[in-house]
């Protein structure tokens, strides 16, 4: 008996030990494990997978990994485009661009952890090190520093973009002194880097472990620096208005005797998605132009005529398989549309999934029933119009055939595709990066939510889906809001209340939505939006929505879900407002001078340890938020002394992506010691440290 108990007791001590030298994690397969994984953080699952086995840890050590890829994705990052390389394509790796994007955001979002008996990081600003800083002169000649007084830099229109909203550095520009549109393949070019960065170069250069390269720090002595010139140039100012397509002759010898003015409405940057999958397919650039034509004799006196033009450029993504060579032109923008009419617009913007574009007028300008399209075609400020984008050259735009053939004269105008008739007049407006929801501002405080079909002739049509009344939304989320502190602090001071209501009268002062502000990869059901609204008397004040989820809502209704009274002095000129679904950026100004305030957003729940549960209390930054979790919260400021020198009449402007911050500035010679008498031009940050 003694025998056989020893042999069971030899048997399970085999036994022990040979399940002691695997995991329970061996029993599991690769799809059940990535699926545990995926309720983890990133940085939760990065370190578990670094505590599996071998043969496990071979598996997820892959970039292309589907639990990567699910992790990139959530928290709404965009895939990065083309890139401007003749190389073979690599297999993307979104376990490494999520460590990057996310060390991005740490940089300027989180401060580095310091001692013991410091504040916590949630709660404290910090500075940007200077060598992130770098200032990029704009001069109309090709020599940076040979004048010796140069010319002043007036921005009057957004003149400057990022193409990409991944970490691409390339950037469109418009030239203030000569009108031409060109593409620079880094925002860095012509650069000049702070003291403390062309320090660090040369020292590394000296070393031989950084090879110069003056196209991704850009720095070095302004008196022998040259321009480096851009990528490609989309068009120039004196050879690229066709005036007989944009106005009809005056007579048999053209327009003599007319005078021809042009200006710029700015430029903007979107994104294509396919209309399938909403996968980032590529880039469309467009820019506005208004040119006018002024006739007329001492007895009738002068004549008018204003014609808007909307020019647009595409560049997709290289269908190359992995390891394939590109072409080696594919980076170039082309397949080049416009739009064209005869009025000024007071607010417009472009699909660039359906090529269309959405465009508001003012009383006296627009498409009336004069055009044959039907009573209904009338035109007010309540009314947004629709129409297509067509491909450059246009040759028999507005033409009837009969009149083709004859020779006759030709407008070259696009006819209106749709007329979407709001409930009061049109303050703003926006149309979702999928093309499939058009969001309208209105002088009436309410935002409507349109939503945009085909129909069978590929024509656009709107169902308005619902109607948000903005002091409405704010009531009833300053409600639930006091009920659920009273459920849960029954000891509230009624202080935190009264200041929450004074607030509240204050935003609901300027309760008309100025302008829309959303990422540009991702729809508005993903990311929601922010709206501004500014007053010159009551300052700025931003408003962030996202879809309700609700039963008692509409299925295509939003609803506010944190307000920012923006701590900036109340002047004439609005702030510049970015918003990319995880960043809230406002260049503005305050009491002290030029400032760009950044709050983050809760995308995912990756980062919820950062946000405090949300009470009637105003927050850093002038933050009210009105949901459990927080949604937002203020992280940092930025302040420089080459950022500044801009008047309160001057304009400014800002554009930005993962890596790049870009503002425009006039005192950009005080970034470093040098004595260039450059000061005015761009102002750029550069997050990757």
């Amino acid at each position: 008996m003694s025998a056989i108990t020893g042999v069971d007791a030899m048997e399970d001590a085999i036994m022990a030990e040979a399940e002691a030298q695997f995991s329970p994690l061996d029993y599991l397969s690769n799809e059940t494990l990535s699926y545990v994984l995926s309720f983890c953080d990133f940085g939760s699952a990065v370190q578990f997978c670094r505590g599996i086995n071998r043969s496990l840890r071979q598996d997820f050590r892959q970039g292309d990994h589907f639990l990567w890829k699910d992790m990139f994705h959530r928290q709404c990052f965009s895939m990065p485009l083309l890139a401007h390389s003749s190389e073979a394509v690599p297999m993307f790796d979104f376990l490494e661009e999520t460590r990057k994007r996310r060390q991005l955001a740490r940089n300027l979002l989180a401060p580095k952890k310091k001692k013991k008996g410091t504040l916590p990081a949630r709660s404290r600003c910090f500075n940007l090190p200077n060598r992130m800083f770098h200032f990029v002169p704009v001069t109309p000649d090709g020599l940076v520093a040979e004048w010796d007084d140069p010319p002043p830099v007036d921005f009057g229109c957004d003149s400057f973009i990022l193409t990409s909203p991944a970490c691409g550095g390339e950037m469109v520009s418009l030239d203030p002194f000569h009108g031409t549109l060109v593409v620079h393949e880094s925002c860095l070019n012509n650069a000049v880097s702070s003291d403390e960065a062309m320090m660090e170069q040369a020292v590394m250069e000296a070393a031989n472990l950084f090879p110069g390269n003056r196209e991704n720090r850009g720095c070095g002595d302004t008196t022998t620096q040259i321009k480096k010139d851009p990528s490609q140039v989309l068009f120039c100012l004196e050879n690229d208005i066709d005036v007989d397509a944009c106005f009809p002759p005056l007579h048999d010898g053209g327009h003599d005797g007319a005078e021809i003015d042009v200006g710029y409405h700015g430029i903007d940057s979107k994104c294509l998605l396919n209309e399938r999958t909403g996968a980032l397919e590529g880039t469309m650039i467009a820019v506005g132009r208004m040119i006018t034509r002024e006739t007329g004799t001492q007895l009738n006196g002068v004549i008018e005529q204003v014609v808007t033009e909307l020019l647009t450029w595409e560049r997709r993504k290289d269908t190359a398989k992995s390891g394939s060579k590109r072409n080696t032109n594919s980076h170039e923008f082309g397949a080049r549309k416009l739009c064209r009419f005869p009025w000024s617009f007071r607010t417009i913007d472009v699909c660039a999934t359906h090529n269309r574009v959405y465009v508001s007028f003012d009383s006296n300008d627009g498409p009336s029933a004069e055009t044959n399209l039907g009573s209904n075609s009338h035109v007010s400020r309540s009314t947004v119009v629709v129409y297509p984008l067509v491909s450059y050259p246009t040759h028999t735009f507005g033409m009837r055939s009969s009149e083709a053939s004859s020779g006759g004269c030709r407008t070259n105008y696009q006819e209106p595709e749709c007329f979407i008739h709001c409930r009061a007049k049109v303050s703003s407006l926006s149309v979702d990066p999928t093309g499939e929801t058009l969001m309208v501002g209105t002088e009436a405080g309410t935002c409507e939510v349109w939503k945009i079909h085909s129909d069978k002739c590929g024509k656009a049509r709107a169902k308005r889906a619902a109607i948000v009344n903005i002091k409405s939304s704010m009531s009833k989320a300053l409600r639930n809001s006091r009920e659920e502190s009273n459920d849960n602090n029954n000891q509230r001071l009624d202080d935190d209340s009264s200041r929450m209501e004074r607030t509240l009268l204050t935003i609901l002062n300027r309760p008309k939505i100025v302008s829309f502000h959303h990422a540009s990869h991702c729809p508005f059901a993903k990311c929601g939006f922010v709206t501004l609204q500014h007053s010159a008397t009551d300052g700025s004040s931003l408003l962030l929505w996202h879809k309700a989820k609700d039963s008692s809502s509409s299925n295509d209704a939003y609803r506010i879900v944190s307000m920012i009274n923006l701590p900036l002095s109340g002047i004439t000129r609005a702030p510049r407002v970015t918003y990319d679904g995880r960043r809230i950026l406002v260049f503005g100004q305050d009491h002290i001078g030029l400032i760009v305030l950044v709050y983050q957003v809760l995308a995912s729940f990756e980062d919820v340890s950062l946000f405090k549960d949300a009470t009637l209390e105003e927050a850093s930054g002038g933050v009210y938020n009105l949901t459990n979790p927080s949604r937002v919260r203020f992280a940092n400021r930025i302040r420089h002394a080459a950022l500044g020198g801009l008047q309160y009449y001057d304009s400014i402007h800002m554009t930005c992506n993962d890596r790049y911050i870009v503002v425009n500035t006039k005192t950009g010679n005080l970034l470093g010691e040098s004595t260039s008498p450059c000061a005015e031009g761009l102002l750029v940050i550069d997050l990757q440290d």
